[in-house]
């Protein structure tokens, strides 16, 4: 139903999207004409109807548990290097069931809220800065890639699990490029209405150049380079970020 979309969800987009491109021709558009132009609704018998992609970007928290129930994002914090297979050994979570324009800055604040932060005093300035040890870019394209390239026809949730020196995000639906040309420009997406939105916010880069941007901002970084993994059989994708620099002799 139409009064399944959140107001605030709209209300976001319009908001970083003025910010990003002051004078993007859709911002002129009524809350009706904006969703119908971005695919988010379809016109049917005259009448307008949510699309799945209406739902997951801007549908409001209930009617994603009633439509969508296992679309969510599972942030996981397990202690130590392993997941613990023992029922008795608790591990803490977080269910984040909402929007994808306010699920994904909730899931990047909660991702660097528990990194270590790096201290930085630039040359001529008095306050020091601080950062989290993953550039937050590197955060936030592993999770735009989770959810524009996940499978939408399986029940699973999106799982960000933390461990102590990597953090991994897991999703349903395996890679649709081979995994040794992920990085080289060109991308196939399993959901371009979604990835369209998440482009025009600058939350993922563009024709498939996320790997690469990844990989250059955890070098400058000096951290390990990010991991990829896709698994056809059981249609499984996961990208590993890892919290250790790598020292070199300068370093020590």
């Amino acid at each position: 139903r139409m009064d399944d979309f959140d107001p605030a969800a709209l209300a976001q987009y319009r908001r970083v999207r003025q910010r990003l491109t002051p004078n993007a021709e859709e911002l002129a558009y009524s809350d009706d004409e904006l969703l119908e132009a971005l695919n988010a609704v379809r016109r049917v018998d005259a009448s307008l109807r949510p699309t799945l992609a209406g739902i997951l970007l801007f549908g409001k928290p209930m009617a994603l548990r009633r439509l969508l129930p296992m679309v969510k994002i599972d942030y996981i914090r397990v202690p130590g290097l392993e997941w613990i297979e023992d029922p008795h050994e608790r591990f803490q979570s977080v269910e984040i069931r909402k929007p994808l324009l306010l699920a994904l800055p909730l899931a990047e604040a909660t991702i660097i809220d528990e990194l270590p932060k790096g201290f930085q005093l630039p040359e001529g300035e008095l306050h020091s800065v601080q950062e989290p040890i993953v550039p937050r870019k590197v955060i936030r394209e592993a999770l735009a890639n989770a959810v524009m390239h996940r499978s939408y026809t399986q029940h699973s949730p999106i799982q960000i699990i933390r461990y102590s020196n990597r953090i991994e995000i897991r999703n349903v639906g395996h890679s649709l490029k081979p995994v040794a040309d992920l990085g080289i420009p060109g991308s196939r997406l399993r959901n371009p209405s979604l990835a369209a939105v998440l482009h025009d916010l600058n939350l993922a880069e563009a024709k498939g150049t996320g790997v690469r941007t990844m990989r250059r901002l955890a070098a400058e970084a000096g951290l390990t380079m990010p991991e990829f993994h896709s698994n056809r059989e059981a249609d499984e994708f996961c990208v590993t970020l890892f919290l250790h620099n790598l020292l070199t002799e300068d370093d020590h």
